[in-house]
């Protein structure tokens, strides 16, 4: 009885103490040397660049560790604002990134393809050739 005690008990705090490490594997070769990585989400606030969610260097990866907070997480990489944000290899807009808690300690590991600032992208209207702006 009292070794299912333990065994329960210890289920119990790996469930609550549930955790994820993000690891960026491969970052665009234009990203800024020494450049200051976060990660921004659902899980605080969607600010872009909080200090509490700079990625750290470890063994020359950016990498950080996220509690449990939901069932799953949105979340995208910036270099610290929306204007920095993570973007496709030609400088789309892409989906948020989402992570659903599946084990009590896992690492997922990430690529990013380019960051949106690096890319000329004007809008470009979808108008006529014979549509023309009156002010």
């Amino acid at each position: 009885m009292k070794n299912l005690l333990y065994i329960l008990s210890f289920l119990l705090f790996q469930i609550a103490s549930a955790q994820v490490t993000i690891i960026i594997e491969e970052l665009p070769k234009d990203t800024p040397k020494e450049t200051t990585i976060f990660i921004s989400g659902d899980f605080e606030g969607w600010s872009g660049g909080h200090k509490n969610y700079q990625l750290k260097q470890v063994n020359g990866q950016y990498q950080i560790t996220l509690p449990k907070t939901e069932q799953r997480i949105l979340y995208k990489f910036t270099l610290g604002s929306w204007d920095t944000s993570e973007s496709s290899n030609t400088g789309e807009k892409i989906d948020n990134r989402i992570y659903k808690f599946n084990k009590p300690n896992d690492t997922l590991h990430v690529k990013i393809s380019g960051w949106s600032h690096l890319f000329d992208t004007k809008e470009v209207s979808t108008a006529s050739k014979n549509v023309s702006i009156i002010s």
